[in-house]
Formats: structure tokens, sequence, C-alpha cells
């Protein structure tokens, strides 16, 4: 043994602890006080004194600073490990980030009053230190003044939200509010406080990564200048100053408590470009990469976000890259005509130009933004009305789909592809600087229809709205433009009001016959008919529309030949007045013969009866009804009548047309008759498959249930010969054995440590039942397998029609069996897989993603349950992993092995990082050490390792133990959950016993009374306790690692053990029957499939009926194929989500949203998602589709 260094003061020499902590207290102070020489220990030189009070020590023949010197270390000889540093006299980790070592302290140069800008560089008094500078205020980055110091409230732990308030233990503070993770404005967790890893100059684009001296950080990449997203320049830090609290239009100009940066302008409510609030910050939900769609929905690394999704590229209304932004560069004022090309304050961007006004496309100016109220979500027919989660807005109103002017929707807007610059003849097509586009053609002038350039756009002036009779003079809300001029009704060539928009429905290939009915592709309109050639009163086609060139002003004697102002046009000239038998109305010559609009005389319109349309024959008007409706009472044009009162399109009595009515069951839809099924009450939901739910009569619905299994096995490693075996838990039989790992690999006769083989040994059930086991690895590359429970989800891969697997106790080959869907290496070689864990999972995959942990290199990885590809990690730990566990909320706990810590890391986060928890250890309990672990319906964990209880609450951060256990043991291995609460620990003993207590026995902070724990005695002659696990019906499972080997069957009614062999040495702490997932996730599934009976049908709407507790929902996801095996693979769509979406839920444009076309075969997955004593209840489902 190694000497233990001393220090003599005066006289007594004291022992010194490996990290020296208690020298400055104790022994310097009596040093100065007495005023005799430091002497050090074994390795210090006597015959060297110090100089007295410097507080300096001879070691070795030279003087030193033990609260500094990391081979001399608050004493002689104690010298500090490899990553860390000696600081007052203490081997500590080196200083964070941020910070900067000035002799024995960590200093944040940036706000440190005694280091300001630099070591040793101290403020005067009263003065702070900002940003590196001593002065009278703060400001950059850290606005606030709290007392000496200047922080940033949004992250600072003790000052979060406001000076003195100060997070608990544990907490973090992001966005200005404590809690346990991060969001908002900060997202990432770097170190102990939250940050902005875009703007961030100490950890800019991940943590650590600091600037270089004179760089700043912008979009996460260091620079010499701002750029991107963050263009403005506050102090060290990058920032854009039309959302950001502490310099809301302008540097250092920080809102008030509880105020909001919107637009350059502290409020209390979001509005113009960002009117979402998302944490404390406004933003735009459309092109923001941390709330991309909805709040604190990050992009992926790589990834922009454009139209609210996250890809690869831009597009829809936000088409151009800057930075990692994508930004329309004809409105954003960052980047006004191109990236980095910032407007001036009080300028707003208008068509790409900086300006005072707003004018072109985007008339309008909404805070500081110029939009098109007539398209724009945010400000929808208006400031500040934005559309709802889904909706559109077209001619000024939000709704499920575009119309009237703009009839295409590209990414989230509505558009017309004849004339707008970024979608021009389609979406995503957009026309190059300089360019306008007319007709769905970009070029460098107008014409056509729209031969008016207006900024940077082309239209028609006489019937334009924002540029009504010339560019830049909108109509008043309410108004529309007809033949150049604003008012309240239309007339004159454009009769007809389509939205906002007064058209002529006879030529009008967007609205032709009737508003909103759209000609296809290369078809024009001709007397309110699409036909591919144009004819009739109006035989010319111009810029795609059909026309009379002998009466139209725009088109007078050829195309695009526009008429004067106060001309008309008359028999293919301009001129003053109208030719024989023409009559001028509104600059038009007309035949009030025939025109509707001026039918016997000028201004003489063919009056609109309901839901019908007027035609004038020699003077007089006649009706005909508008699509989708009928006159079944046949009184149309009678006066008095009530028009066209019958709609044909919902009614099942008169489906298409009066009369004609569905079959029994069928619904009448879009006008025909559709075929349903439902799915009710009365059927119990048997006809589909259940995974965690059941039928509940007095609930009248389906309902989670913990103890609901798709089929009730055991899957229990065989670890001395790399396989695993499937155990029916109602017959107490093996129906299966199935080789696992790599043949390589395998283990034959090894068990149970580092024994050179690939050794199954963790294993884990996802929610649909299949198995995972984690096989370690030692001195090789370890793997994960996986197994499915079921036969039909087993695959022929041999193509021999038929599914190859084992039965009984004998397995076969490797890479024969097909039910051994994959096996994947993971991680680098000896990495030792000992940790393995299922998540919550997603709409994709609700059975929920494995989780693996290596042992040696401390990392963790997420795996695809479809091929085991690793999607996510490695995600590094503090630990050696050695159990693993997710609870509801996504959170994973692992635990290492004789370690009272715990890593902790979020798994539905995209870029997990860990922390670490350390479990306090109660008041008089004997041991404190885990090992395997499992977790109660309350989100309790509970730890095995010695011979005594060991829990711990991660809501409370409070624990519970116990005494030892009564009757001898060495220590507790394996440990369950039942699911009535009851947590189950094998005993290692001789002869084995099992231990069960209720986990409501948790004593906060204390201990648990031995008398609450029962315990049952295995049969003699086993030893090595090893798994525990409870299936479905709360039968116990308990097998053991040594040889012989036995699963013993315990019945906790009435105590009886039943003892089977054929188990090869089970070494596993794991939950190998999925009743722990089951208990503490609380969500369930059921599927059914669908069989349209038809190639190419329609698939409807989904109507349903739930109750949805608080804290509870209800997930329809929809997937389709043209056969039932395509299925398995095909995209997964979420239909519906109560209780947040309606019913009935439109199936269709779910589909077409997400770019699916439908097939034959529909499967609906409904996802049941509860909390701890609740569950939802679906009490029904009816979907809708049509055959062609």
């Amino acid at each position: 043994m190694l000497p233990v260094p001393q220090v003599v003061c005066g006289g007594d020499s004291v022992e010194a602890g490996m990290r020296g902590w208690w020298l400055g207290a104790a022994c310097l102070s009596l040093v100065v006080a007495c005023g005799d020489p430091i002497v050090g220990g074994p390795d210090s030189d006597a015959g060297v004194e110090c100089v007295e009070g410097s507080g300096n020590i001879p070691c070795d023949g030279m003087c030193v600073d033990p609260s500094t010197d990391d081979a001399n270390c608050g004493a002689c000889g104690v010298t500090c490990g490899a990553d860390e540093v000696c600081r007052e006299g203490s081997c500590q980790l080196p200083c964070l980030a941020a910070e900067t070592q000035c002799g024995d302290v960590c200093a944040d140069l940036s706000s440190d009053v005694d280091h300001c800008g630099a070591c040793g560089v101290e403020c005067a008094e009263g003065e702070v230190c900002s940003e590196g500078t001593c002065g009278l205020s703060c400001g950059g980055s850290t606005p606030v003044r709290c007392d000496d110091s200047c922080v940033d409230t949004d992250s600072n732990r003790d000052h979060c939200g406001a000076c003195g308030v100060e997070c608990a233990e544990g907490e973090v503070c992001s966005g200005g509010a404590c809690g346990l993770s991060c969001g908002g404005t900060t997202p990432t967790l770097c170190d102990d406080a939250c940050v902005d890893t875009q703007t961030d100059r100490t950890n800019c684009g991940s943590c650590g990564n600091v600037c270089p001296e004179g760089q700043f950080c912008s979009d996460g990449t260091c620079g010499l200048a701002c750029g991107g997203e963050t263009p403005t320049l506050c102090g060290t830090r990058c920032v854009d100053t039309q959302i950001d609290r502490n310099h809301c239009g302008g540097c250092d100009m920080p809102c008030g408590a509880g105020e909001l940066c919107s637009d350059g302008a502290c409020g209390l409510s979001c509005g113009g470009d960002t009117p979402t609030q998302c944490g404390t910050r406004c933003v735009d939900t459309d092109t923001d990469r941390q709330h991309c769609g909805g709040c604190d929905m990050p992009c992926g690394p790589g990834e922009v976000c454009s139209d609210g999704t996250c890809s690869l590229s831009c597009g829809g209304d936000t088409p151009t890259q800057c930075g990692t932004a994508c930004v329309d560069t004809d409105t954003d004022r960052a980047h006004c005509g191109g990236c980095d090309m910032p407007c001036d304050a009080g300028e707003v961007c208008s068509d790409g130009a900086c300006g005072l006004s707003c004018g072109g496309d985007t008339p309008t100016q909404c805070g500081s933004a110029c939009v098109d109220t007539d398209t724009d979500r945010a400000h929808c027919g208006g400031c500040d009305m934005p559309c709802a989660a889904g909706e559109v807005c077209s001619d000024g109103s939000c709704g499920l789909s575009c119309g009237g002017d703009t009839p295409t929707l590209c990414g989230s807007a509505c558009v017309d592809t004849d004339t707008d610059r970024r979608h021009c003849g389609g979406c995503d097509m957009p026309c190059a600087a300089g360019e306008v586009c007319s007709d769905g053609a970009c070029g460098l002038s107008c014409g056509g229809d729209t031969p008016t350039q207006c900024g940077s756009a082309c239209v028609d002036t006489d019937t334009d709205r924002a540029h009504c009779g010339g560019c830049d003079m909108p109509c008043a809300a309410g108004e529309v433009c007809s033949g150049g001029t604003c008012g309240l009704s239309c007339g004159g060539d454009t009769p007809t009001l389509c939205g906002a928009a007064c058209v002529d429905t006879d030529t009008n290939r967007f609205h032709c016959g009737a508003c909103d009915d759209a000609c296809p592709s290369g078809e024009v309109c001709i007397g309110g008919a699409c036909t591919l050639g144009c004819g009739g009163a109006t035989p010319d086609l111009c810029a795609g529309g059909c026309v009379d060139t002998q009466s139209n002003r725009l088109h007078c004697g050829a195309c695009d030949n526009a008429c004067g102002a106060g001309e008309v046009c008359s028999l293919g000239a301009c001129v003053a007045s109208c030719g024989s038998g023409l009559s001028d109305c509104s600059g038009s010559c007309v035949d009030t013969d025939t025109d509707p609009a001026n039918c016997g005389g000028c201004g003489t319109t063919c009056a609109m009866a309901p839901e019908s349309a007027g035609v004038c024959i020699g003077g007089s008007c006649s009706y005909f009804c508008e699509p989708g409706f009928g006159d079944c009472n046949g009184d149309l044009g009678m006066a008095g009548g009530d028009g066209c009162e019958t709609s044909l399109v919902g009614s099942a009595l008169n489906c298409g047309a009066c009369g004609s009515t569905c079959g029994a069951g069928d619904v009448c839809m879009g006008g025909a008759c559709i075929q349903t099924t439902s799915t009710r009450e009365d059927d119990e939901f048997s006809t589909g498959d259940r995974s965690g739910t059941d039928y509940d009569m007095d609930a009248g619905g389906l309902v989670l249930d913990s103890t609901a299994a798709v089929d009730d096995f055991l899957w229990i490693p065989n670890t001395a010969e790399s396989s695993m075996s499937k155990w029916d838990a109602r017959t107490n039989t093996e129906v299966g054995r199935y080789r696992v790992g790599l043949p390589s690999g395998e283990c034959v006769g090894s068990c149970c440590w580092n024994n050179g083989c690939n050794m199954p040994s963790r294993v884990v059930v996802d929610g649909s039942g299949d198995a995972y086991v984690a096989n370690r690895g030692f001195s090789m590359q370890g793997t994960v397998t996986k197994i499915a429970a079921n036969i039909d989800d087993c695959v022929d891969r041999n193509g021999n029609g038929m599914i190859d697997t084992s039965t009984g106790s004998t397995a076969l080959p490797f890479d024969e069996d097909e039910c051994v869907l994959w096996t994947a290496p993971v991680g680098p070689s000896n990495a030792v897989l000992r940790a393995l864990a299922i998540d919550a999972g997603d709409t994709e995959h609700p059975e929920g993603y494995p989780w693996v942990g290596a042992y040696n290199t401390r990392q963790f990885w997420k795996l695809d349950p479809d091929t085991g590809a690793v999607l996510l990690g490695p995600v590094g730990v503090s630990i050696n992993p050695y159990g693993a566990i997710v609870l509801s909320d996504g959170t994973l706990y692992a635990s290492g092995l004789g370690t009272t810590s715990l890593a902790v890391f979020d798994t539905t986060s995209a870029a997990p990082t860990a922390t670490t928890v350390t479990v306090p250890r109660p008041a008089g309990t004997p041991n404190w050490l885990h090992y395997g672990m499992t977790a109660d319906a309350n989100g309790r964990l509970w730890f095995s390792y010695a011979n005594n209880i060991q829990g711990y609450d991660p809501a409370t951060g409070q624990s519970t133990g116990s005494l030892a256990i009564p009757g001898g043991g060495s220590l507790l291995r394996g440990i369950t959950v039942d699911s009535v609460g009851r947590v189950w620990a094998a005993v290692d003993a001789s002869p084995m016993r099992l231990a069960y207590w209720d986990a409501d026995a948790f004593v906060p902070n204390g201990l648990i009374d031995t008398a609450e724990i029962t315990q049952i005695t295995m049969p003699g002659g086993y030893t090595g306790a090893s798994a525990v696990g409870a299936d479905s019906s709360g039968i116990i499972w308990y097998a053991n690692y040594n040889t012989p080997t036995a699963l013993f069957r315990v019945d906790p009614a009435t105590g009886d053990v039943t003892t089977s062999t054929g188990p090869n040495q089970v070494y596993s702490y794991s939950d190998f029957t999925g009743g722990v997932r089951r208990t503490v996730i609380a969500t369930g599934t059921y599927d059914e499939t669908f069989d349209a009976l038809c190639d190419s049908p329609t698939w409807e709407t989904l109507g349903f009926g739930v109750d949805t507790p608080a804290g509870t929902t209800v997930t329809f996801v929809g997937r389709t194929a043209d056969t039932i095996a395509g299925l398995a693979t095909a995209d997964a769509v979420t239909i519906a989500e109560a209780p947040t979406d309606g019913t009935p839920a439109d199936v269709l444009t779910a589909f077409m949203g997400a770019g699916v076309t439908p097939g034959r075969y529909f499967r609906l997955t409904t996802i049941l998602a509860g909390e701890p004593g609740s569950t939802p209840v679906v009490r029904d489902y009816t979907l809708g589709w049509s055959c062609p």
C-alpha cells in the first residue's frame, strides 16, 4: 500500500485525503497563523522552505501551489487524473466550455466582475461585466443586470425569467421558465444550461464548439459576420431583432416581464410574420427549424423548414434557402431581393425591394411584413387573422381546399399558377430574377388575360382587387373589382362573384360554368363548359381563355390588343361607340338579346334564384340548376320559388339526381352512393387484432388493458447455446427455439460473463408481442436479433410458399428460420451490449423502437424495428449501462453495475443528450447499489443488486429502501412488476426464493418495513437466481443461470410452484414477458383490415365516437396497398387524433397530403394512449369508400 500523504502543521501530522479537500479550511489557516514553513508528504524536500504566507509548499525540491498544481493537488504527490484539473486544492472536472480557469477558479470571462474579458481584469466598484467589458449597464447576450452580474434570464438557472428566481435541483432554465428539459428559444442542453446552438458562441452548432476570438455564431456556424435567420450583431451574439425579447426592434431593447417580441415590437401577444407563440418566442411555424409545423417540433441535422415541413430543400411559399432558413426574398425584411440583404429600420420588403410602403403582389402591411391577405395563412382576410391547423387561405377565407382566383395548392399556400412568379405553370416552378409570370409562363413582359405589370406581378386591372383600374389601387374590405371599378357587386363582362373576384363563368377556365369548376390542363372554357377548343359565342382562344375578339376590350380584333380608356370593342375594332344591333354596356358592346348581365337592357341581370344560374334568351331570363343541386319540387323560374333547393351530393334520397336513392347502409357523398362498413359497440371489436387493448362492456367500447397480450409467450434466452426459447405461458410448453446472434460468434456451452462469444442475455418484448434479444459480443461485435411472435409476421424468404420455422425445442440452423426477422451488428467490437429497452413508439411504429446500450463504450443506439438499422446514435452516457427502461413520457433510464447513478435521456428527441442522476440513499439502508431494474405503473423505478429493497421516484427525486430481506441471500437478481402493482425480485440463495411487495408501499426518503415483504421458496437443488417475469394472467415465471437449469411457474394466489426443464442457463435480468412495458407505457392498439372489393377505390371518410379523459388520446393511422402483403411496408398516414381533430375525418385528403395512392386494401390502426389510472374509450368508428 502506498503511504498516505501528510502535512505537518505546528508539529502535528494529519493524513491528507486523495482530494485534499480539508487542506484550505484547516491546515493552511494554522500555517499562516503560526508562521511555520509548510512541509509536504513523502515526496517533499525538508530542506526547502517556501515564502511565508504564499500558500506554497515544498515538493520534490520545489515550492508549488497545492491549490492549482495538478501533480501535487492539496498535498505533495497527489496527482489528478487525465480528465481532471486541480482547483482550490481538489481534483475536479475541467471548466465548462463557456468558462476559463483563472487561477483556482472557473470564470465566465463574459460576465465575471473579477475576470472581465481576461483573467485578473477586475471591474471597478459599481460596474458590471457585460460581453467581457466593464461598464455601468448590461447588454448583448446578457442584457439583464441581477445584483453585480449580467445574465440572460432566458437560460440562467439562478435568475430564470427574472432576477433571483432559482431553478430547483435537477431543473434547467429554458425560455425563462424552469423545467426538466430544454425547449423554446434554448432547445439544447449543454452542460447544465439550455442554449440556442444557432447563436451561442460557446456552443455553436453543437455543445462545446467555441467560436474563435473575434468570430460570432450565426445559423450554427462561426464566422466574422451575422446573417441567415440572425442578421444583427448585438454585443457578441447574432440575433433576429424581430423576435428576440432581449433585443426587440434593436440591440439592448429588452421586453418587459410577460411580454413577447413580434415584428420588432414588444407586446402581450404574437402577430405579423411570427403569429405563433412557442414558449416566450413568437415564430412562424412555416419556416422556423425549431418549431416546424408546430411548437417544439425541431428539424433534424441538415434539414430546413419549408411550409411547416422538415425537408432537405426549400419550396412552396419560401423557395430560397438563406443560411438554414427557407425565406421568400420578395417579402422577407432580412433577405429582401436576396440572402442577407436586410431592409433599414422602418422599411418593409415588397416585391423584393425595400421601401416605406407595400404594393405589387403583397399590397397590405401587417406589422412589418407586406402580405397578400387573399392567400396568406397568417393574415387571411386581414392582418392577424390566422387560419387553423390544416386550413389554407383562398380568396381571403380559411378553408380545407383552394378555389376562387387561387385554385392550386402549392405547399400550404393557394396560388394562381398563371401569374405567381414562385409557381409559374405549376408548383415550385419559380421565374428567374427580372422575369414575370403571365399565363403560366415566365417572360420579360405581361400579356394575355393579365396584360398589366404591377410590381413583379402580371394582373388584370379590370378584375384584380389589389390593382382595380390601375396598379396599387386596392378595393376596400368587402368590395369587388368589376370593369376596373370597386363596388359591392359584379357586373359588365364579369357578372359573377367567385370568392372575391368578378368573373365570366362562360369563359373563365378556373370558374367554367360555375365558381371553382376549373378546366383540366389544356382545355378552355366555352359557353360555361370545358372543351379542347373554342367555339360558339367565344370562338377565339386568347391566353388560355375563349373570347370573342369582335367585342372583347382586352382582345379587340386580336389577342392582347386591348382598347384604350373610354373605348369599346365593336366588330373587332376599338371605337368610341358600338355598331348596329349592339349596346354599349360598361365599355363592352353586347347583344342585350343574349347577354345575361344585360338581358333586354344594360344592367338588367337575370336574377339569381338559390343554387341556380340564369341565361338570357331573346332578351328574357331562363334558369338552370348549379352543379350539385336539383329542382326536385319543380318550382324553378316561378315567382317566389326556392330555386334548386335540393343538394344532390349528400342526400341518400336524391343522390346525383332527383329521386335517385342509395341502397341500405350506403351514404351519398359527392353525388355518388358510397359503401360503408362499421365497427361498433355491438361488434365488441372482435374482427381485428388487439394488443394492449380489450373490449369493456361497462365502458361501452375499446379500452387499454395492461394484461392484454397478442399471445402470452415467454422469451427465454439460452445463454450457453446462442438461442432463445418461445414458451407458451398458457400450456407451459416450449413451442419454438431460434438461433440468435451470428454463427461466427456462437456460444457453445459457455456462460455467463466474458465467455468470448455472442452471448444472448437481455430480452424485451414490443407492443405487438415481437421479441428482441441483445447478444453481448465479448471480444467481438455485439448483435441484436428480432423474432416474430405471430407466424403471419414471418417472412417467406426462400419463396417456397410456406414459413420455415422451429417447433418445440429444436432450433433450425442459422439463417434458415423465417420467423427470425433480422440480426443486426451494433457498435464497435467488444462494446458488450448489456442494456435493452423498448420506447413508446410513434404512429409509424406504435409497438415501439428498440434502444440498446453498450457496457464497455457507454453508448446507446436506436434501431429500426423493420430492419435493425441504426436510426440514431450513439448517445453517450456517463455510466456503464447494465439495465434500461423507458417510461411513458419517453424518458430512458439506464442503471449501471454496482453504482447509484442513472443515465437519463429523452428518446423522443431528434438529438438526445444524456444527463446523470444520483439516486439518494435513505438513512438506515444497509446497501445502495444497482444491478437489474424495472418500473411500476406510477413511473417509479425499482432496482436489484444487494439483499434489500431499493426504489426511486424520478418525478419527486425521492427514494425508498429497506433493511436486509429476511432469510439471508447474497443479493437480488432479476426484478419485475406484475399487472396488479406487486414488485417481484429473485433472491440468489440456496434454496432460491422469490420476494415480493406492493409498489405502493414506497416510503418517500424512508424505509419499507420488512414485514411488507412476502417470500416464496423454490424447490432445492438449483442455484444462480436470474430472470423473473409476469405473464398477462398474473403468473410469475422464474429461471436460473447455473446448471441444472429450470423454469419455475409460480401461482401467487396459492404459492404453488411448477418446475419445467429445457432452458439452457438463463442469464437475463429484463422484461422477457413484455408485461412491464404494457404496465408502464400505457398504450395499446387495435388493427383492422378492410377490402374495398374493387381496384383503385376512393377511401373517403372516417367517422368515430371516442371519449378522451384529460391526458389521453386516440390516434387513427391508415395504410393502403393493392395487396394485403403490401400493407406491411405501406406508409403510415395519420388520419385523425382525438381530442384535437373532429369527426368525420377526411381520409382522401390525408392520403393525398402524404402522396399516397389508394389501393384495394386499407389497414386502420387505432392507437390508444392513456395516463396512470385513466384510459380513452373508442365506442365505434365508420369507414366510408367508393368504387370507380
